[in-house]
Protein backbone atom coordinates (compact mmCIF):
# COMPACT_ATOMS: atom_id res chain seq x y z
CA UNK A 1 0.00 0.00 0.00
CA UNK A 2 1.49 3.18 -1.14
CA UNK A 3 0.70 6.18 0.59
CA UNK A 4 0.48 9.51 -1.58
CA UNK A 5 0.96 12.86 -0.13
CA UNK A 6 -2.30 15.23 -0.30
CA UNK A 7 -1.73 18.49 -2.71
CA UNK A 8 -1.53 21.29 -1.29
CA UNK A 9 -3.22 23.03 -4.03
CA UNK A 10 -6.50 24.29 -3.88
CA UNK A 11 -9.36 21.89 -5.72
CA UNK A 12 -9.47 22.27 -9.63
CA UNK A 13 -6.00 24.56 -9.65
CA UNK A 14 -3.40 22.55 -11.14
CA UNK A 15 0.83 22.74 -11.47
CA UNK A 16 0.39 24.04 -15.31
CA UNK A 17 -2.14 26.57 -14.21
CA UNK A 18 0.27 28.25 -12.13
CA UNK A 19 3.37 27.86 -14.25
CA UNK A 20 0.98 29.60 -16.75
CA UNK A 21 -0.32 32.40 -13.78
CA UNK A 22 3.13 32.87 -12.84
CA UNK A 23 3.91 33.72 -16.79
CA UNK A 24 1.09 35.86 -17.52
CA UNK A 25 1.68 37.62 -14.07
CA UNK A 26 5.48 38.14 -15.47
CA UNK A 27 4.63 39.78 -18.62
CA UNK A 28 2.25 41.96 -17.51
CA UNK A 29 4.53 43.27 -14.55
CA UNK A 30 7.06 43.85 -17.49
CA UNK A 31 4.11 45.65 -19.74
CA UNK A 32 3.73 48.11 -16.37
CA UNK A 33 7.39 48.85 -16.23
CA UNK A 34 7.79 49.81 -19.77
CA UNK A 35 4.68 51.50 -19.74
CA UNK A 36 5.80 53.29 -17.06
CA UNK A 37 9.13 54.62 -18.31
CA UNK A 38 7.47 55.18 -21.36
CA UNK A 39 5.10 58.00 -19.60
CA UNK A 40 8.14 59.19 -17.11
CA UNK A 41 10.21 59.79 -20.99
CA UNK A 42 6.99 61.95 -22.70
CA UNK A 43 6.26 63.47 -19.48
CA UNK A 44 9.62 64.84 -18.56
CA UNK A 45 9.32 68.17 -18.93
CA UNK A 46 6.37 67.99 -16.74
CA UNK A 47 7.95 66.04 -14.50
CA UNK A 48 10.68 68.76 -13.61
CA UNK A 49 8.78 71.25 -13.87
CA UNK A 50 5.96 69.96 -10.81
CA UNK A 51 9.21 69.08 -9.01
CA UNK A 52 10.11 72.67 -9.16
CA UNK A 53 7.35 73.89 -8.55
CA UNK A 54 6.99 71.72 -5.40
CA UNK A 55 10.61 73.37 -4.82
CA UNK A 56 9.64 76.56 -4.91
CA UNK A 57 6.52 75.92 -2.91
CA UNK A 58 8.71 74.51 0.20
CA UNK A 59 10.91 77.53 0.01
CA UNK A 60 7.55 80.08 -0.06
CA UNK A 61 6.31 77.92 2.52
CA UNK A 62 9.44 78.11 4.55
CA UNK A 63 10.16 81.72 4.50
CA UNK A 64 6.13 82.69 5.16
CA UNK A 65 6.78 80.43 8.65
CA UNK A 66 10.01 82.30 9.03
CA UNK A 67 8.35 85.96 8.65
CA UNK A 68 5.29 85.07 10.75
CA UNK A 69 7.37 83.68 13.81
CA UNK A 70 9.54 86.92 13.27
CA UNK A 71 6.48 89.19 13.53
CA UNK A 72 5.02 87.07 16.49
CA UNK A 73 8.22 87.60 18.59
CA UNK A 74 7.83 91.56 17.74
CA UNK A 75 3.86 91.86 19.18
CA UNK A 76 4.72 92.18 22.49
CA UNK A 77 6.85 95.01 21.61
CA UNK A 78 3.74 96.92 19.94
CA UNK A 79 1.52 95.96 22.37
CA UNK A 80 3.61 97.83 24.76
CA UNK A 81 4.07 100.58 22.22
CA UNK A 82 0.36 100.86 21.49
CA UNK A 83 -0.23 101.00 25.22
CA UNK A 84 2.09 104.06 25.65
CA UNK A 85 0.59 105.52 22.89
CA UNK A 86 -3.27 105.18 24.06
CA UNK A 87 -2.35 106.58 27.41
CA UNK A 88 -0.30 109.66 26.32
CA UNK A 89 -3.54 110.51 24.14
CA UNK A 90 -5.79 110.11 27.08
CA UNK A 91 -3.06 112.67 29.13
CA UNK A 92 -3.38 115.06 25.96
CA UNK A 93 -7.36 114.85 26.35
CA UNK A 94 -7.45 115.90 30.18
Amino acid sequence: MSMSSPSLLPPGVNRAGLWEERERLRAKRDLLQRQSRELAFQHYPTFIAAATCCRDISADFRASREQLAEAVNKLPDLAKIASKFKESTQQVRT
